[in-house]
């Protein structure tokens, strides 16, 4: 997915962004062959646009899910800092 290699290679790459992360818990699921389980993945979080978010805290705590696409840095920034 075209959003998803963004993200990982320009927006997560972002030193700040770095920094702001390390408040969260990130799982990352790459959907890119969409394999029967990558399907049930999309189908389980009702996916419907990649990349697509689900943020905990250090301690586990469910904050908030963002389905998103691509974003740049200033706008998952703003994003991060609205949750935490």
């Amino acid at each position: 997915n075209e959003s998803c290699k963004k993200m990982e290679n320009k927006t997560f790459k972002d030193i700040e962004i770095k920094n702001k992360i390390k408040e969260f818990k990130i799982y990352y699921v790459d959907i890119t062959n969409m394999t029967e389980k990558e399907k049930e993945i999309l189908k389980t979080f009702n996916l419907q646009i990649a990349p697509f978010y689900v943020l905990y805290d250090n301690k586990g705590i469910k904050l908030d899910e963002v389905n998103i696409g691509y974003l740049n840095k200033v706008k998952f920034l703003e994003i991060l800092k609205k949750i935490n």
